[in-house]
């Protein structure tokens, strides 16, 4: 694979027309090309690619009057008098493209034939959507995902067009699979780069099971998206300016750490599902009941179109959602099809400050883990310390410490889950008076 940076040879002169927009169009649409392709086409001359054409020495670029291509369709030499002769719109376009430089592709489009002709190979990851061949692709989108790579500095990844999988239409990225499992990513994403935002004619985009901390403040200028995959990551917050995302359809944003949902929200118009169950959410903007959502029901698949379990709503909670059927609903971890009850957790109104505890759970480290993680925590007294893994439905997993003195000071266990099957977990750490519990990823 090239170096990217050599591929991105662009002219700096603006044109109108490209070969690959325009003129290899002309010739799909009139058949020349039943008679000018393969090892037999008619007078050796090939029109099923740029390079066919321009090697075969009928376009002189700047000057169509020179140009047997256009000689031949000006005085209907081709196509043949089996078929009808062009239109005088397409001899012009054909005359302009020349007369303009005979490009290959728009300004700002990068020509990478190499990477159009791996679709079937090499890039087995890609679909060009809009026609069989179109080797011409936006710079920034290409851009947006090199940087991707960089700013994670991925170990096993360097060409952009191995990200994920991509579905491309006119040389813009319409699709991006790039969560961290089967046919999306193999390293694991924690940030987004700014440039992140060229990317906007994408419609849908899937990031689900990576440890994104924050979205870039381009992200919103991702207003042509229509469905949005998020969930499994690490957001606090959204940008106050969501709402730009006009044409969202579909918003799962399940199992992150949204504390808050931006008022913004609400000039999502067209939203129909929104998931943003297993969050932190403690409030609710005003009037959120505005949004124009079925509260209640699940679609044919057994899909609910708005759910909302598992946050910490015990306070003012609009009516809409404090009477919804969803309610406590989330969607398993694993099987996500599958409804599940998760009540709002409301020991916030009756927290005790961190000072009070005499414990406390400092870092568990990795998280997500596979099989192997370490739990940090620390004794303010000596005393006698409870450590139990629960599931999300509260069933005891495993019990780590039970009722074991501990000395004041700091302290580090290791839990090994090689038997324990892959979802999400909870370390509760206890004495006899108090409680505290962190929410865990098990990721096989």
């Amino acid at each position: 694979m090239k170096n990217i940076s050599n591929l991105f040879i662009i002219t700096n002169i603006i044109f109108s027309l490209s070969y690959y927009n325009d003129i290899q169009i002309i010739f799909d649409q009139n058949e020349c090309a039943e008679c000018h392709i393969g090892d037999q086409a008619s007078a050796g001359l090939r029109l099923t690619s740029y390079e066919e054409v321009m090697n075969s020495g009928i376009v002189v670029p700047g000057d169509h009057q020179s140009s047997l291509l256009w000689l031949s369709v000006q005085d209907g030499w081709m196509p043949p008098y089996t078929l009808p002769d062009l239109s005088d719109e397409n001899i012009n376009i054909i005359a302009d493209w020349i007369d303009q430089g005979a490009r290959v592709c728009d300004d700002g489009y990068l020509y990478l034939p190499e990477i159009a002709d791996g679709v079937e190979d090499e890039y087995f990851n890609i679909n060009i959507q809009d026609q069989e061949y179109n080797p011409c692709f936006w710079e920034n989108d290409v851009i947006a995902l090199q940087d991707i790579i960089l700013v994670n500095e991925f170990e096993n990844i360097s060409d952009p067009f191995k990200l994920g999988t991509q579905t491309w239409n006119t040389g813009r990225l319409r699709f991006l699979v790039a969560g961290y499992y089967f046919s999306g990513v193999d390293e694991i994403i924690h940030t987004l780069p700014e440039s992140f935002g060229q990317l906007d004619d994408l419609r849908s985009l899937y990031l689900e099971w990576n440890q994104i901390e924050s979205l870039p403040e381009s992200f919103t200028n991702l207003n042509k998206l229509v469905n949005l995959y998020i969930s499994n990551n690490k957001l606090t917050y959204l940008p106050e300016d969501f709402g730009n995302l006009e044409n969202l359809f579909i918003l799962d944003l399940g199992y992150n750490e949204i504390n808050s949902i931006p008022s913004s929200i609400l000039n999502l118009d067209i939203l129909t599902y929104l998931w943003i169950f297993n969050n932190n959410i403690i409030e609710l903007p005003s009037n959120f009941c505005d949004l124009d959502l079925n509260w209640n029901d699940d679609d044919t698949f057994g899909y609910p179109y708005f759910a909302i379990g598992g946050n910490m709503l015990c306070e003012n909670v609009p009516d809409c959602v404090l009477n919804s059927n969803h309610f406590n609903t989330s969607l398993e971890q694993y099987y996500y099809s599958v409804q599940i009850t998760v009540e709002q957790d409301c020991s916030w109104l009756n927290n005790i400050p961190n000072d009070d505890f005499g414990f406390s759970i400092d870092n568990i480290f990795p998280n997500p883990f596979n099989p192997i993680t370490r739990i940090n925590f620390t004794t303010k007294s000596n005393e006698k310390v409870n450590i139990v893994i629960y599931d999300l439905y509260g069933n005891k997993i495993k019990t780590l410490l039970d009722k074991q003195f501990m000395q004041n000071g700091n302290h580090s266990i290791i839990w090994n889950a090689k038997e324990i099957p892959s979802g999400i977990y909870f370390v509760n750490i206890s004495n006899e008076k108090m409680s505290l519990s962190e929410k865990i990823i098990l990721q096989k």
